[in-house]
């Protein structure tokens, strides 16, 4: 199975360490555990550089900026592949910028083709007209 992992850092976590010491831990998260296959890993830019857009009945509403205030900066999306779910739940706990204090969300992700069991009356995306 699939897991998206959104990783939140701590205010400030950073603080303190040397660019040694911060290029030895951006380079442990890229060793998963063994049963976890690491497809892709992508950083984010600052929350100034993100775009929220909404619509607002026929109109399509653009603001500067993520769109929800969080205690962590959002810091990274990791994609996993994994049988086992306590595998991609030990990659999070062993990532850096939770380790530092932050947080992480670990979400089963739905290929395309599949079908999410779990959720009622569900029929996937639909068109907005």
């Amino acid at each position: 199975m699939a897991y998206a992992v959104l990783v939140y850092a701590a205010p400030e976590s950073l603080r303190g360490l040397s660019s040694e010491e911060r290029r030895s831990l951006h380079g442990e998260h890229q060793q998963p555990p063994g049963s976890v296959s690491l497809i892709a890993h992508y950083r984010f830019r600052p929350p100034r550089t993100a775009t929220t857009i909404r619509v607002n009945g026929d109109e399509v509403v653009k603001t500067e900026g993520p769109s929800a205030d969080s205690s962590g900066r959002l810091r990274a999306l990791c994609v996993l592949e994994s049988d086992e779910q306590d595998a991609a739940l030990e990659f999070a706990g062993q990532h850096p910028a939770v380790r530092l204090g932050g947080t992480a969300e670990v979400w089963p992700l739905i290929g395309a083709g599949e079908h999410d069991r779990g959720s009622r009356g569900h029929r996937g995306w639909r068109r907005r007209h």
